[in-house]
């Protein structure tokens, strides 16, 4: 079953198909050249981050600092759950007096 439009036109279209498959075959490889990459550079920064942990855990005054602004964080995470509906609204006027 040939189609009209790619009578005359074989080569061409065999060349431009040969063209992007070589194209994919190029992005593959860098893909999988940048995992290898990140991955090597994750394993870089976990040795270093197990070394600073060692050196540090000498201080814990030094770690309480360090975990202060995330502490307080976490509290005001806690106090305004976003998952949680929002209170009812009470009307500030609870008892009319009568005249």
């Amino acid at each position: 079953m040939k189609l009209d439009y790619t009578k005359g036109h074989e080569k061409l279209i065999s060349v431009t198909l040969s063209g992007i498959s070589v194209l994919f075959v190029v992005l593959i490889c860098m893909k999988i050249v940048s995992y290898y990459k990140l991955s090597t550079r994750a394993g870089n920064i976990e040795e270093m981050a197990q070394i600073i942990i060692a050196n540090d855990c000498n201080k814990p005054d030094d770690l309480d600092k360090y975990l202060d602004t995330t502490k307080e964080m976490a509290n005001n995470l806690k106090k305004s759950n976003l998952f949680a509906p929002p209170p009812p609204k009470k009307n500030p006027v609870t008892q009319v007096p009568c005249i």
